[in-house]
């Protein structure tokens, strides 16, 4: 496995859904987890990383800065104000989606981030809006919906232009 996504990795710019995921469900792998995400960290440090991270903290925190990872995306981040401070200092982006914009706790993630960290995501089929399960055409809802909550009629620009940040 080690080889391949080597033997592949200088033909993207980009690698996604890695992470660490410590929930109940996924506890008994943490060590292995552990171990595949120090090496995609280790390989992968000029590459954009889009990065899960469920009661992982402290482990995501120490990999991504070991490694001096630079283009973090945290993907649907549901965790506390002290780590996302944590995260905001390593640089990291966060991604956005329809499920956040809609919950309690999703939209005291987004009110505590700035602007120029805010990315848009779909996570499809797994993010909905309006129960339904996510489609392109459905991502200007996500859009229209962001700015509303933070009454800002250029949230497309500020992405378009946190993605390029990103991107170079």
């Amino acid at each position: 496995m080690q080889q391949s996504f080597l033997s592949n990795l200088d033909r993207t710019k980009y690698v996604g859904e890695v992470g660490l995921d410590f929930s109940s469900r996924y506890i008994n792998e943490k060590k292995q987890q552990i171990e595949i995400f120090d090496f995609i960290c280790e390989h992968a440090k000029n590459k954009i990383m889009t990065v899960h991270c469920k009661k992982a903290e402290i482990e995501l925190v120490e990999t991504l800065t070991t490694h001096k990872n630079k283009k973090v995306i945290l993907h649907w981040y549901s965790g506390d104000q002290f780590w996302l401070e944590q995260f905001l200092q390593l640089g990291c982006y966060f991604s956005i989606n329809s499920n956040m914009i809609s919950s309690i706790k999703g939209r005291e993630i987004i009110f505590n981030l700035p602007l120029n960290r805010i990315l848009i995501e779909s996570d499809g089929p797994f993010s909905r809006i309006n129960n339904k399960k996510f489609t392109c055409d459905l991502l200007y809802k996500i859009y229209e919906n962001l700015k509303q909550l933070l009454q800002n009629e250029n949230m497309e620009e500020i992405i378009a232009n946190n993605f390029i940040r990103l991107a170079e």
